[in-house]
């Protein structure tokens, strides 16, 4: 850790001395970050230091490559995540956007440390492959918030690409699609909410981050949100949504609040409503598969190593109480009810 705090320093401080050191610095900061060997805390420093990275070089074109890295290594991660989950179409298309037709690629994100031997033999391949994802998705948060000594012109598409992606995915299986063991999908299903929470997260992070680059695109994200908050039921999932409407509203103003006014009244009536039943789903993301995954996976916890539960251990991180997750909604609700109202009555 203290490695990392220094190298921090030194990107914060002098970052014009990486520059001759660059290729082997990302490296060595991507070969740590796959390695499934890193607790949570170190995770977050080591993304935010890939996040500075780009200050090394700067100029725009050292961050747009970073980040087009970036995206297009979590895209390599889900093709495998979501095999059997997703209609080839959205594969393809997000594909399009990340590399459109005729641009070459960019260099492997480190070189070739993903596909290095050096990771964590006693995690489990879906587990390396989902930690691997939420690392990589919490380096394109720090990109788009961290502070940058020159302007930098961010492609919105590819981002909110990644994100209707991994939001669309419910956990059931694509009709016509590539089998998918049962015991595969339901653990993909199990970390389902996690995915989301995180890129939940990363649209947060798009909306704070662009300010009024966002307005081009902002219906995209508008549809993306209504749409997946028609569906959610997780209580902690729906509580980032209305806090991502409420930074929409306040940082767009009125012209915006057209588009936001009929899905936050309906829904925050929906969970206002004391008399609903909504909460009594609340605990699952897909009927069919949570409660066998949850059975299987308390089943096996006896003979699981401790790196294994770790993922169990992600996806509590989302759960509360029924109580207090009924409560944190509808503040969330009330929250973004007021934001509404200031915005339509300024």
């Amino acid at each position: 850790e203290e490695t990392i705090f220094l190298l921090c320093s030194i990107l914060d401080i002098f970052p014009s001395s990486i520059q001759r050191h660059y290729d082997g610095v990302e490296d060595a900061i991507v070969l740590r970050l796959m390695s499934g060997k890193c607790n949570p805390s170190m995770l977050k420093k080591l993304g935010y230091c890939l996040a500075l990275l780009p200050k090394s070089r700067g100029d725009e074109d050292g961050w747009v490559l970073m980040m087009q890295k970036i995206m297009l290594s979590i895209n390599i991660q889900l093709n495998d995540a979501f095999q059997g989950l997703e209609k080839e179409t959205i594969r393809t298309e997000a594909m399009r956007l990340l590399l459109p037709p005729g641009k070459d690629p960019p260099p492997p994100l480190g070189g070739q440390s993903l596909y290095r031997g050096t990771v964590d033999n006693t995690m489990r391949p879906e587990h390396l492959q989902i930690s691997r994802i939420s690392t990589l998705i919490l380096c394109c948060c720090e990109l788009l918030t961290s502070s940058y000594p020159f302007q930098v012109a961010i492609h919105v598409l590819p981002l909110i690409a990644l994100a209707k992606r991994v939001l669309m995915v419910d956990g059931s299986s694509s009709p016509g699609i590539a089998y998918m063991t049962t015991m595969k999908q339901e653990f993909f299903c199990s970390e389902l909410p996690v995915l989301h929470s995180h890129i939940l997260d990363l649209l947060t992070s798009i909306v704070k981050g662009l300010g009024s680059q966002l307005l081009p695109h902002v219906g995209s994200i508008i549809r993306l949100l209504t749409n997946y908050i028609e569906t959610s039921t997780l209580p902690e999932l729906r509580i980032k949504v209305y806090a991502i409407m409420k930074v929409l509203l306040l940082s767009l103003g009125v012209g915006i609040s057209t588009h936001l006014t009929d899905v936050i009244v309906n829904n925050s009536l929906m969970d206002l409503d004391e008399r609903g039943t909504s909460f009594v789903a609340q605990q699952k993301i897909h009927p069919e598969t949570t409660t066998k995954t949850s059975h299987k996976k308390r089943k096996h916890a006896s003979t699981s190593s401790s790196l294994e539960e770790q993922p169990d251990k992600d996806v509590s991180e989302v759960e509360m109480s029924p109580n207090m997750a009924s409560l944190s909604v509808k503040i969330a609700a009330l929250e973004a009810l007021e934001a509404l109202l200031a915005v339509k009555c300024f």
